[in-house]
């Protein structure tokens, strides 16, 4: 008996030097953040690339008289209309009539939506984005005329932003919309891209999914992602986004296939065999007066 316990010694001395060296102490509540740090949800916010996102506004605010315009979300065919129920869409006058607009920069993980709303307790400081308020009016604007002008800008940073704080040329308000901005005005005039391959708006002429995705395709290099909006009053279906996928250091990259039910917004995938109108901007009552 004597023997088995003395051999046990080693193990007990082990143990302890365990304990003292990994400094475990019991459970006090002291020891649970209140607020996560920057590192802390900075780790948990982990993802492969950015979905860019831009929108038609005409689609967007396609005629609001068609109470049915709705996205075609297999699981939720009578979902809503766009943008959001009981909100009047407008296009500001200082945006182009020409002119794709930033919908958001999305940090995703393969194969899923998200991450978003990283940081829990995060609030929105508009004053670091002054110098670029004209860029965001123009090319970066809330469509939801009876709402607060900022309160897009507030949506994407908290959903999306703080999320793609986990890389630091994307942390901080004005890092995460200006180099989103540069990016767009620099390298994405997807309605010049797509004019240049024949493809402009239109009442009469439709084009294809496909022909949107290669046109692009011819332009970039990569393969794109659109999206699409459907009218049960038209019978059309509207281009409303296209998604391009950004590396993390912001190279474009082919769009990984996205699964028929992720949707971070209201559209969904457009269909492949049926011809797509791309909305001429020319109807005024999509525009505030």
């Amino acid at each position: 008996m004597a023997q088995a316990l003395f051999a046990l010694i080693p193990l007990f001395v082990n143990l302890l030097s365990f304990l003292v060296h990994a400094k475990i102490r019991p459970y006090n509540s002291l020891d649970i953040a209140t607020e996560p740090s920057y590192h802390s949800w900075k780790e948990i916010a982990e993802w492969d690339y950015l979905l860019f996102v831009q929108r038609w506004p005409p689609s967007v605010c396609a005629d609001e008289d068609d109470q049915t315009l709705q996205h075609i979300h297999p699981a939720k065919r009578n979902s809503r209309k766009l943008p959001r129920d009981g909100v009047k869409c407008a296009i500001p006058p200082v945006v182009s009539r020409n002119t794709w607009v930033m919908h958001g920069v999305w940090p995703t993980k393969n194969g899923t939506e998200g991450p978003v709303n990283c940081q829990k307790n995060a609030t929105f400081i508009i004053k670091p984005l002054d110098p670029i308020l004209d860029d965001l009016r123009a090319f970066w604007p809330n469509l939801e005329a009876d709402t607060a002008e900022d309160s897009f800008w507030k949506h994407e940073w908290l959903k999306h932003g703080t999320c793609a704080q986990s890389l630091p040329s994307l942390s901080g308000e004005y890092n995460y919309f200006n180099m989103a901005l540069h990016i767009r005005n620099s390298k994405y005039n997807l309605y010049q891209a797509l004019a240049d391959k024949g493809i402009v708006p239109s009442t009469t002429k439709h084009s294809s999914h496909a022909d949107f995705v290669q046109a692009l395709k011819e332009t970039y290099g990569k393969s794109v992602q659109v999206w699409c909006a459907y009218s049960k009053a038209t019978k059309l279906h509207y281009i409303t986004e296209i998604r391009i996928c950004l590396t993390k250091d912001f190279q474009m990259m082919d769009c990984p296939f996205s699964p028929s039910n992720l949707s971070y917004s209201q559209t969904s995938p457009c269909p492949k065999r049926i011809p797509l109108q791309y909305a001429p901007s020319n109807d005024t009552r999509t525009f505030i007066e």
